[in-house]
């Protein structure tokens, strides 16, 4: 049975398949336009199986109900194994999260963080014993733009350079210092209080944001840029709980 992998963030919809040991990224695309998604699977008849990720449950009933001929697999917070956890609230927990690090801890045998950036950015720990030990959630760099023109529209967009000197000395710099330094140095302050707190640590970056990061801590942070870092921790979960995840469009299973 083909087996299709699809990762469904707030902003954007993932989908691969993979080759043997590296993946094919088929899809990604907005989440508006998840029917270009369902077409396209529909008409793929190697793509019998399906198996999600989602914090978005939104997209991810319309994907289902527009593919009714196939089998889903839904990876959720529920399924993660007690002894993997050290969260308060795992309900509520974006399974993302959990793949993300799950899939970082194979690439080192220290503690390793995990920054994931897209529409927001998270930054987790999970222990060199397996088990997720939580993180933060704050905005992306995106949101960080958006919130400042919306809450003073008077001052002008600015895009997303940091400027080569320090402090400001116009308005414009003044606001990328203020906007993307922001973003840029909050990142730097959480991986500093990781490595001060649970040394040694690796760091591992993933998503759409995640070269402007690499680029801007370049002479400070060693990062490992791993794209594609979720579809294998989706693999890899399927491995850890084992069969019987399948879940029908009827809901069952």
């Amino acid at each position: 049975m083909g087996k299709v992998y699809i990762d469904i963030g707030n902003s954007f919809i993932k989908a691969a398949k993979k080759n043997e040991l590296s993946w094919n990224v088929i899809h990604n695309v907005r989440n508006e336009s998840w029917e270009l998604v369902t077409e396209s699977l529909a008409a793929q008849l190697d793509a019998e199986e399906i198996i999600t990720s989602s914090v978005r449950k939104d997209i991810l009933e319309k994907l289902e109900e527009n593919l009714p001929g196939k089998v889903f697999h839904h990876y959720t917070p529920d399924q993660i194994p007690a002894y993997h956890l050290d969260y308060d609230t795992p309900k509520t927990l974006g399974i993302d999260r959990f793949l993300g690090c799950l899939a970082a801890s194979r690439i080192t045998s220290n503690n390793v963080v995990v920054i994931d950036t897209g529409t927001a950015c998270t930054i987790d720990l999970m222990t060199s014993d397996k088990i997720y030990r939580g993180g933060l959630i704050m905005p992306g760099l995106q949101a960080f733009h958006t919130g400042m023109k919306a809450e003073l529209p008077e001052l002008p967009e600015v895009g997303r350079m940091l400027p080569l000197g320090w402090p400001g000395k116009s308005t414009r710099e003044c606001i990328e210092w203020g906007v993307n330094g922001a973003y840029v140095m909050a990142v730097r302050m959480f991986i500093d209080k990781y490595s001060l707190e649970m040394y040694p640590v690796d760091v591992v970056i993933t998503g759409g944001g995640a070269q402007y990061l690499i680029d801007a801590l370049a002479d400070i942070v060693q990062m490992k840029h791993r794209p594609n870092l979720i579809f294998d921790g989706m693999e890899q979960f399927g491995r850890l709980i084992g069969d019987g995840t399948a879940r029908g469009n009827n809901g069952s299973g």
